[in-house]
Formats: C-alpha cells, structure tokens, sequence
C-alpha cells in the first residue's frame, strides 16, 4: 500500500473513533479530500458533524507506510492546544527514534461559535 494511503487510513480511523468515543456517538467516516503525509509534523482539517475539527499528525522519517507501526494519540490539557502538547511532551522526538507516528488532536472550545482563548473560551475535551 503506498505510504500516504496508508498514513491517511490509520490516522482517520484513529481520530473518527477517538472523536466518536469522546463525544458518546458512533463515529462516521469524514468525507475529506487525502491528505498527503510527509515525515514530520502534517497539519489536518476534518469535518466531524458539521464542525471542523484538528490535529496534528508527526511521522517518523523511517515510517514506510508498509510495516505496521504504533499510533499514539497525546491529548493536550483544558485550555490547551495541540501545538503546545507537541512541544511540551517530547512525544515527536521519541516517535523519531522508535519509528512510530504521533496524533496531537485539538480539543473543542466550550463556545465553538467563538475563537478558542485559554480565560475567555478554552479547548478541552468531553471527558466528564
């Protein structure tokens, strides 16, 4: 399978179940144009029931798209980003070393009608 297809496969997979198991549904497939991966950190769009949701996805430079290899999925805090998870974690270096991929999601703002912002309108998740 050729390494972009199969990239797009597990990933989606992973966050259409991961967004499906968050928010107490079962989860669709998104209709999204391929997205095509690259080692190191791919910025990703989806539209989930009607609302555009985030993340990023780090691939290993030796990920060959053939052998199976780990997804891990690294949630950032209340109020935070997927970007500052990334860095703030180390998750990406060690996925580098170990050859496996990392999915930073973002979370969804308490008011998704407004701009997130940590005080005003923080991301988070549908844990509780």
């Amino acid at each position: 399978m050729h390494r972009n297809s199969e990239i797009k496969r597990v990933v989606m997979s992973s966050v259409a179940i991961l967004f499906g198991c968050l928010t107490g549904i079962t989860a669709q497939a998104a209709a999204t144009t391929p997205t095509k991966m690259r080692p190191g950190d791919n910025h990703v769009e989806l539209t989930f029931q009607g609302h555009a949701r985030y993340y990023i996805v780090h691939v290993s430079p030796g990920y060959d798209g053939k052998t199976p290899a780990p997804v891990v999925i690294v949630f950032h805090g209340g109020g935070g980003k997927a970007r500052g998870a990334m860095q703030e974690t180390g998750w990406s270096k060690k996925a580098d070393t170990e050859n496996f991929l990392v999915v930073y999601p973002e979370g969804s703002p308490r008011n998704p009608a407004r701009r997130a912002s940590f005080l005003s309108n923080p991301q988070s998740w549908n844990d509780g």
